[in-house]
């Protein structure tokens, strides 16, 4: 009798670390959310731009008389800044989640983070000089707009949001442009300085926002969503 029930004992051990041992990988011990990590689904982000048309490598005189020459130019400017902007953002926030260990879905995560940007670049001239060959222009382009993100769980409910002044960050570059007299090709750094100004605007928007968008904080609020 006394050996059976050492037999127990000794094979009751081992069951019950394997039990404490699993409850601890699944968030603690005896059941607790430390570990928890809610899914989380980033949407592509809603952007309005509007900016400078980068003349780099135009002959400005045969651009003016083409049909819709400068307006095709336009189009196909904002729509490469566009790409550069939605890229910038999905690559950080991708970044942040990732540091924070938040697992990214393609579809029907316990949270959706959507986002939008309505950005003004405007030109401000600090200089302008006329020499023999060519006229240059020196200036700065500064940042105007907002920028707003919305979470939210799977079935629509507002968890949080957070709006931010893009004005208020600060964000600037100098820009140089130079017109050739006879017609020639225009040699201009806006294109670059541009996708610097947004690639230095991501930086900063994710600086304000991260600390809301912290593991803690979103595991906080998926558990909210799943109290009774």
């Amino acid at each position: 009798m006394k050996i059976r029930n050492a037999y127990k004992f000794l094979f009751t051990i081992p069951l019950l670390f394997g039990f404490a041992t699993t409850g601890h990988a699944q968030g603690g011990w005896f059941g607790g959310d430390d570990e928890y990590r809610p899914s989380l689904l980033l949407q592509p982000s809603e952007i309005t731009f509007a900016g400078p048309t980068p003349m780099d490598g135009q002959n400005l005189q045969l651009l003016l008389s083409l049909p819709n020459g400068l307006g095709e130019l336009q189009r196909q400017a904002s729509a490469q800044f566009e790409a550069h902007l939605q890229n910038e953002i999905q690559a950080h926030l991708t970044e942040l989640f990732n540091d924070e260990e938040i697992p990214l879905v393609e579809n029907s995560g316990e949270l959706v983070l959507d986002s939008a940007v309505e950005i003004s670049i405007r030109q401000q001239i600090r200089e302008v000089k006329k020499f023999d060959r060519y006229d240059s222009e020196r200036g700065s382009l500064k940042v105007y707009g907002k920028f707003r993100y919305t979470l939210r769980d799977r079935q629509g409910a507002m968890l949080d949001q957070q709006q931010v002044d893009l004005e208020k960050l600060g964000v600037e570059r100098r820009y140089l442009t130079r017109t050739p007299r006879d017609g020639g090709m225009v040699e201009d750094s806006t294109g670059p300085a541009v996708e610097k100004v947004l690639s230095d605007l991501v930086d900063e928007i994710i600086d304000v926002v991260e600390d809301r968008l912290e593991a803690g904080k979103l595991q906080q609020l998926a558990l909210k969503t799943q109290s009774p």
